[in-house]
């Protein structure tokens, strides 16, 4: 199983959170300590979920934005490492996780309603071509028959894009 979330801390108690979140969440975790081992996996990797520790991100001036650069387009996740228990930490992943999923439907939604508005409104094109062809004085009957399959196939395609129900 590839790791699909990158913790990057230096706690000692990064493993033990790592390894819990792995069992509740059922996902690979790959563990780093350091800010070069972070940045040189996320050239290397792709990840759902970039986890940082704010304690390691304040070591450096530019904090947490360089892991975020690198991350391409993971969940970032700052937080800070519990003293024990690791159960805040899996509802923040949880959360982000859920919230992720939330987000690419709806973009999903959005594409595919912007690709039916844009074929939509070709198919209308194609229609109404065709049918102003089809007026034309002194077309072949080749022509005639091949614009009329033309017109047929344009309203088919635009019968099936109609919405269940419209009239």
């Amino acid at each position: 199983m590839d790791a699909t979330i990158l913790l990057v801390s230096a706690s000692a108690r990064a493993e033990d959170c790592a390894t819990f979140l792995s069992r509740r969440i059922n996902t690979a975790i790959e563990v780093v300590t350091n800010r070069r081992s972070a940045l040189a996996t996320l050239r290397r990797h792709e990840f759902q979920v970039v986890m940082v520790d704010a304690e390691l991100a304040t070591q450096y001036p530019d904090g947490a934005d360089l892991f975020w650069q690198h991350a391409g387009l993971a969940l970032p996740i700052l937080f800070r490492m519990p003293a024990e228990d690791c159960s805040q930490l899996l509802r923040e992943v949880r959360s982000g996780l859920a919230r992720r999923e939330r987000e690419q439907q709806l973009a999903r939604r959005l594409v595919s309603a912007s690709l039916e508005a844009d074929l939509k409104s070709s198919v209308t094109g194609i229609l109404l071509e065709s049918e102003l062809a089809l007026r034309e004085p002194g077309i072949s009957p080749v022509l005639e028959r091949r614009l009329r399959h033309l017109a047929e196939l344009a309203s088919t395609l635009r019968d099936r894009l109609r919405p269940e129900g419209a009239v």
